[in-house]
């Protein structure tokens, strides 16, 4: 198979801004630019469109009239005029036509009934002006009940979501794939499903562009020690962020990072909804552009609208591919790496700092683990999806403690000392990733991670997982498996290659009967 390298121009389209009616005029000039933006550099772009843009003349006016390598498709959150259509109360705040609180704002803000009749009226309407029914539809998250209708009944062909974040807005969406794209479980949005029974057949990917290194931990670091925010900040490719999208020595460090070798292929979403205005947008956006057409220009990357980009996964991938994200120098030169790689069993994070190096994240992903709205409604101003944790370097590190799982040598005298190493990635095939760091080789596979270390006489593999909360002294040890809980749900992590599995003060260690510990999440 080869390798490719993809970029989606994605645009939703918003017609109200509560928060500022002035601004709701400069809005429909945002989209104008866009649109002149994508002619002039010949890209194809999707133009998601929110149900108020959907019925507004002089939105259509202008995404009617879209060059012909360009999508227009839907953007699926919930606004005053789509619920009544829906025959439903609208329950925003006074004044607030679109209110982006997920209990008003989101399908999961609805019963399993009201959102098949939001998702028709929406479709219907779509169709009654377009001739067709859209083939992408996107939103910050569509909850797996809706998302799995659109796709049985209306073939959809592609969908979006949010980055991982937490708290940032209200919404946690945490330990999903890094990026790329995936096929949802039928029982949880966020959840690549294992098999092709429990799969919604339609590719969701990704949004915004996320630091592979940065993002995940932003919020971490305190005055008092290490303690997780209750909302994260952007770190991301979005061109009205300064410090990231908005900054040309950040969007040179990401396009070159992201669109190297990987294990299947290289993505990212470039685009901003339009309610930030264009004098906002412009300079990051229009740096983005020069850049990604240089990239087209020497063959590296290929832009495609989202809709073919689904067809393109589902002509290639008849399950969730393995994929990789990494970054391999820093553009803060602090000496930081960062090695996402995710299958449909589970995702991890490895990570350097100066030299020393842990796997920051493992997350198991399980098809029968239920999102917490597949069938109950939202309630609150908050939403949180997520994964099943084996390893949360952000949520669980606090105090002193940075949690994660790290690899140690253990002397036949009982001390121990870290591996340490610079972080290096090869991508052999398309299955596996090889990440080396010193004398430790770290070789990940779809349903396992395998830690070797090339040791002397007398020396041991240990691999500690620490973590500053107390959550791993819940976690049960029988005889070479792991048993979690999480949220209510059961699930495990064997291991071969253990010598002893025990407690520790700070978590749980896996002692290696020689040079070789297993993970395995299948």
């Amino acid at each position: 198979m080869e390798r490719r390298q993809i970029a989606n121009i994605i645009f939703f389209v918003r017609a109200v801004e509560p928060r500022d009616l002035k601004r709701e005029s400069v809005m429909v000039e945002t989209v104008r630019n866009q649109i002149d933006l994508v002619r002039r550099y010949g890209f194809p772009a999707s133009f998601l469109l929110q149900y108020d843009a959907l019925i507004r003349p002089d939105y259509m006016e202008l995404v009617k009239n879209l060059p012909e390598n360009c999508e227009v498709g839907g953007w699926f959150e919930i606004v005053q005029p789509l619920a009544e259509k829906a025959g439903l109360l609208w329950r925003g705040r006074t004044g607030f036509a679109w209110d982006w609180h997920p209990n008003v704002g989101f399908s999961v803000g609805y019963t399993p009934k009201e959102r098949r009749k939001l998702a028709d009226v929406f479709v219907e309407d779509f169709r009654e002006r377009f001739g067709f029914t859209p083939r992408s539809v996107g939103s910050w998250l569509i909850d797996a009940g809706t998302l799995a209708y659109l796709s049985d009944r209306y073939g959809l062909e592609a969908s979006c979501n949010c980055r991982d974040q937490w708290g940032t807005d209200g919404y946690t969406l945490w330990g999903g794939y890094w990026g790329q794209g995936y096929y949802p479980s039928r029982l949880n949005a966020l959840c690549p499903a294992q098999t092709e029974k429990q799969q919604i057949h339609v590719p969701t990917f990704r949004m915004l562009g996320s630091d592979p290194i940065y993002q995940y931990d932003d919020g971490l670091f305190g005055s008092e020690g290490l303690s997780a925010a209750e909302a994260q900040h952007v770190v991301t490719l979005e061109p009205v962020y300064p410090e990231s999208g908005g900054n040309s020595k950040w969007i040179d460090w990401y396009f070159q990072e992201n669109f190297k070798d990987s294990v299947t292929f290289g993505y990212t979403q470039i685009g901003q909804e339009n309610n930030f205005g264009w004098e906002s947008m412009k300079k990051g956006l229009l740096f983005q552009f020069e850049e990604l057409n240089k990239l087209c220009d020497a063959g590296k990357i290929s832009v495609l609208t989202l809709c073919e980009t689904g067809k393109w996964y589902k002509n290639t991938f008849p399950l969730t591919a393995v994929t990789s994200a990494s970054a391999m120098t820093d553009w803060q030169a602090q000496g930081r790496k960062s090695v996402w790689f995710e299958s449909r069993f589970y995702r991890v994070n490895l990570y350097e700092d100066n030299g020393c190096f842990w796997a920051r994240d493992i997350h198991k992903f399980d098809e029968n683990y239920k999102e917490r709205y597949i069938s109950a409604v939202c309630e609150g101003s908050s939403m949180i999806y997520d994964n099943l944790p084996v390893m949360d370097g952000n949520r669980w590190s606090a105090g002193k403690i940075r949690a994660g799982l790290y690899p140690k040598i253990r002397t036949d005298s009982g001390k121990t000392r870290e591996i340490k190493g610079t972080l290096e990635a090869e991508y052999p095939d398309t299955q596996s990733a090889l990440i080396k760091a010193g004398v430790l080789n770290i070789t990940c596979l779809p349903e396992r991670i395998v830690f070797t270390a090339r040791l002397a006489a007398g020396e041991t593999l240990l691999l500690e997982l620490c973590d500053g909360v107390g959550t791993l002294k819940n976690v049960k040890i029988n005889g070479e498996t792991l048993q979690y809980e999480h949220n209510g749900y059961q699930y495990t992590v064997k291991t071969t290659g253990a010598e002893q599995i025990f407690q520790t003060g700070q978590g749980i260690a896996i002692l290696a009967q020689g040079e070789t510990i297993d993970l395995i999440f299948q």
